[in-house]
C-alpha cells in the first residue's frame, strides 16, 4: 500500500486555493471586460489571494490594481494568441485537460469540505481578533519526539544551555543555526494552530512545554512582542472579513486532510516498484538534459515527450499502478505526464504517479456530480488555458523581435525610478547606545508611542544628537554610516526600527524622508539594453502590452472591486 505521507502530498494543489469559490460566477459580476474577454469576481480572486497570502505584498488598492492589470494582459494577449492559431496546439488542449481536472478537485472540495463546515462563532471571532492586534518575537527547537523535546526543554530550564547552543545540535539549517531557532516576527494566521495558541500565551522570556503540531514537537519562546492596546469596534468589524476566512482556512486544513486521506486509503494503491525501479532512470534521463532550454521548460513536452516514450518502450505494458480494481500500464502513466508540472517528478516517480492518479480519480468524482458543468469550473478552465495562450504567443513573438530606439527609452521612462535611480536619499533620525540591551529596552517605549526625538535628546550617547534629537542628516549613501544606511533603505518611513549594529554601537533608527532621482538616459542605455536582451520574454511581454493597450477596449470597475474585497 502507499505511504500515508505520500496521501498527505496529495492535499497540496487543492488546498492552494481553498477560500477562492464560495460563490458562484454570476452573469453580472464581472470586474473588467477586455475585447472579448471578461474577468470576473471568481477570476480576480483565485489570482489575488495568493499574492497577498503568499507573497510578499498586502492587501491595498495598489497591489488589486497592479493584479487586475496584470489579468487584462493576461487577456489581451491570450485573443492575440488565439488569432495566431496557437490555440490548436496539442500542449495547449493537454494543459486544458489538466487545468479541467484541478478545477474539478477545487470544486469537490468545496462539496466535500468547505460547505460542511459551520462558520466561526462570534466568540471565536473576538479571541482571533485579540490575537490579531498582536505580533510576538518567536524562537524554537524542534525534534522528532515528546522524548526528545522534553529533554531540551529540561536542559533549558535547568539553564546550562540556551537556544543558541541546542540550535546547533537540533537544526541541519545554517541560519536557524547561527540565529538560535529564531523564526522571526509572527503574526496572527502565521503559525500551527497549536503552536501560536502556545506562544500568544508564554510570558517574554520563558520556554514552553513540549507542544506538538503536525510537523513534530518544539519547545517555545517569546523574546519579544508588539500589540496595539487601542482598538475599537470599528476595528473588528473592518477586520471581521480576513478574520473568518483565516479562521475557516484552519477548519479546512484540518477537516480537509481527513476527508482527501479516507478518499484515497479507500482507492488502496498499490505500485509495482520493480517496474518503478527500472523506469525511474529512464524518466530522469529526459527529465536532465544537455541542452539548458529544455531543463527550463515547466512541463514535459514536444519532442522531449517524443524521447520519453521511446525510452520505456520495452516497458510499456508492463503494470505500474492499481487503484481501485484498476490498472495503469507504464505508457498509460507516460501518456499523462505532459499534463503534469515538471516539479511533481523531480521527487520520485511514486509522488508523481500519485499525484495523476489523484487528479483522476477526484475528477471522476466531480463528474458524477455534475461539476463539470458548474460556472466556476468552466471559467477556471478558461483563464488557465488563457495564462498558457499569453506565455506561448509572448515567447514567440521574443524569438523574432529587434528592440528599436523606441522600445529602449520607453522601458528606461517606465522603470527609472525603481531600477534606473542613483542611491536613495535618507533623512535618518538615530538613537545610539554601545550597550545591546538598551537599545532592546528603548525600542520597547517607542513601540508604546515615546517621542523619538524626546527620547534620543535624553538617551542618545552620539554627542550630536543631544542638539538635533538625533537627526543625522541626509544620507546619500552608505558613507559615513554603511550599516545604518543599509537598514534605513529597506523599512518604511516613519517606523522605528531596530537595534542595527555598527562598530559605533547600537543603533535605533527612524527614517523620517526618502527621495530617489533617476540615472541620465545615456548613463544607463548599454545597462538597459543588456537587461532586455536577458530578460527577453519580460522585456517582449512589456512591448506587447504596451501595443495592445492601444488597441483594445478595456472596462475596469474598481468600485466594484474595492467593494468585493471589502465584503471578502
Amino acid at each position: 500500500m502507499i505511504r500515508n505521507d505520500l496521501i498527505l502530498t496529495f492535499l497540496a494543489l487543492i488546498l492552494l486555493t481553498n477560500g477562492c469559490s464560495r460563490e458562484s460566477a454570476e452573469s453580472d459580476n464581472f470586474i473588467a471586460r477586455v475585447g472579448e474577454r471578461e474577468i470576473s469576481a471568481m477570476s480576480f480572486k483565485r489570482a489575488y489571494l495568493p499574492v497577498i497570502m503568499y507573497g510578499d505584498k498586502f492587501d491595498s488598492p495598489e497591489t488589486r490594481e497592479e493584479t487586475l492589470n496584470y489579468l487584462i494582459g493576461q487577456k489581451m494577449l491570450a485573443q492575440e494568441s488565439e488569432r495566431a492559431g496557437f490555440d490548436t496546439l496539442s500542449q495547449v488542449h493537454q494543459a486544458r485537460r489538466a487545468a479541467e481536472r484541478r478545477a474539478l478537485s477545487r470544486q469537490l472540495y468545496q462539496t466535500w469540505v468547505a460547505e460542511q463546515l459551520p462558520p466561526p462563532s462570534e466568540m471565536e471571532l473576538r479571541r482571533a481578533f485579540e490575537k490579531s492586534r498582536k505580533d510576538v518575537l518567536v524562537r524554537h527547537l524542534f525534534t522528532d519526539s515528546e522524548e526528545k523535546a522534553q529533554a531540551l526543554h529540561d536542559v533549558l530550564v535547568s539553564g546550562s544551555e540556551n537556544f543558541h547552543t541546542l540550535a546547533q545540535d537540533v537544526f541541519d539549517d545554517s541560519t536557524l543555526t547561527a540565529n538560535g531557532g529564531m523564526l522571526g516576527w509572527m503574526a496572527f494566521g502565521d503559525l500551527d494552530e497549536t503552536l501560536e495558541d502556545t506562544a500568544y500565551s508564554l510570558p517574554v522570556g520563558v520556554p514552553s512545554s513540549p507542544v506538538q503540531s503536525r510537523y513534530g514537537w518544539h519547545i517555545l519562546q517569546v523574546d519579544d512582542y508588539q500589540q496595539d492596546l487601542f482598538h475599537t469596534e470599528e476595528d473588528y468589524r473592518r477586520d471581521l472579513p480576513i478574520i473568518t476566512r483565516k479562521l475557516m482556512e484552519r477548519r479546512e486544513n484540518v477537516f480537509g486532510q481527513r476527508v482527501l486521506n479516507d478518499f484515497m486509503r479507500e482507492q488502496q494503491l498499490e505500485f509495482n516498484r520493480e517496474t518503478a525501479r527500472e523506469l525511474w532512470p529512464l524518466i530522469l534521463d529526459v527529465l536532465y538534459p544537455d541542452d539548458p532550454q529544455l531543463q527550463e521548460n515547466t512541463q514535459v513536452q514536444g519532442p522531449e515527450f517524443g524521447r520519453m516514450l521511446r525510452n520505456v518502450a520495452e516497458l510499456k505494458n508492463e503494470a505500474l499502478i492499481t487503484f481501485n480494481g484498476e490498472t495503469w500500464t507504464v505508457e498509460q502513466v507516460v501518456t499523462r505526464l505532459p499534463e503534469l508540472e515538471r516539479r511533481y517528478l523531480y521527487g520520485n516517480l511514486y509522488a508523481a504517479t500519485a499525484n495523476l492518479v489523484r487528479d483522476e480519480l477526484l475528477s471522476r468524482e466531480a463528474r458524477k456530480l455534475g461539476l463539470d458543468e458548474h460556472p466556476d469550473v468552466l471559467e477556471e478552465i478558461r483563464d488557465s488555458q488563457d495564462l498558457l495562450l499569453a506565455e506561448i504567443y509572448t515567447a514567440a513573438v521574443a524569438d523574432t523581435l529587434i528592440y528599436t530606439p523606441e522600445h529602449i527609452n520607453r522601458h528606461y521612462e517606465k522603470n527609472k525610478i525603481t531600477k534606473y535611480h542613483a542611491p536613495d536619499s535618507l533623512l535618518v533620525r538615530e538613537i545610539l547606545f554601545s550597550d545591546s540591551s538598551r537599545a532592546v529596552a528603548i525600542m520597547i517605549r517607542l513601540r508604546q508611542g515615546e517621542d523619538f526625538s524626546t527620547l534620543a535628546r535624553a538617551h542618545s550617547e552620539r554627542d550630536l544628537s543631544k542638539d538635533t534629537a538625533g537627526l543625522l542628516g541626509w544620507l546619500n549613501g552608505p558613507e559615513p554610516f554603511p550599516e545604518i544606511y543599509d537598514h534605513a533603505r529597506k523599512i518604511t518611513s516613519g517606523v522605528p526600527t531596530g537595534p542595527v549594529h555598527s562598530p559605533e554601537g547600537w543603533s535605533v533608527i527612524q527614517v523620517e524622508d526618502r527621495r530617489r532621482w533617476p540615472l541620465p538616459f545615456a548613463e544607463v542605455e548599454a545597462k538597459i539594453t543588456t537587461e532586455m536582451q536577458n530578460l527577453k520574454f519580460s522585456a517582449t511581454k512589456d512591448i506587447l502590452l504596451d501595443e495592445l493597450r492601444q488597441k483594445y477596449e478595456i472596462h475596469k470597475n474598481v468600485e466594484q472591486l474595492d467593494q468585493l474585497w471589502a465584503e471578502g
